[in-house]
């Protein structure tokens, strides 16, 4: 796991990018848990983001429609994913919605990576200065929402 609140984030884009990889990788059987393991990890990671990240780079920098827009895109990803629960697996567009899914979660992640993170460290952001304070605050809420959003995926899956 990376040292400062960045290098958490890029260790979780990479974790988001392989779970998206993987969905291909399995028998269809298989596919329902691996796609509820990535739609858990964007949430906890959006959620993160939002709470903690977001508002520290909105902070530095100029251009605050970047965050609006980050934040909009966290929106449109929760909708699709919100979808794909509603879906059975051998739904013809399960497979479909999660490829769609996919390839925006990877143009977001790119799209941090190489405007919202640099912009930030242009503006002054000193990601090492997060390391204490923010990054535990990151990975205190990445453990806790995760284990609340598999509690709570586990509850809907029973109630239908």
């Amino acid at each position: 796991m990376g040292s400062n609140a960045r290098d958490i984030l890029r260790d979780e884009h990479r974790t988001l990018e392989s779970l998206f990889r993987r969905f291909d990788e399995v028998d269809v059987g298989a596919r329902e848990d691996v796609a509820e393991a990535a739609l858990l990890k964007l949430e906890v990671h959006s959620n993160v983001e939002e709470d903690v990240i977001y508002p520290t780079i909105r902070a530095a920098i100029a251009d605050k429609d970047m965050i609006d827009e980050a934040i909009e895109e966290h929106h449109a990803m929760s909708l699709l994913a919100r979808e794909l629960r509603k879906l059975p697996a051998s739904d013809p567009r399960y497979k479909a919605k999660f490829h769609v899914l996919a390839k925006f979660v990877s143009r977001h992640l790119e799209e941090e990576e190489q405007r919202t993170f640099p912009e930030a460290e242009n503006a002054g952001l000193d990601w090492s200065a997060l390391t204490l304070k923010k990054a535990a605050e990151v990975g205190d809420k990445v453990i806790t929402q995760q284990l609340t959003a598999k509690q709570e995926s586990s509850a809907a899956r029973t109630h239908t």
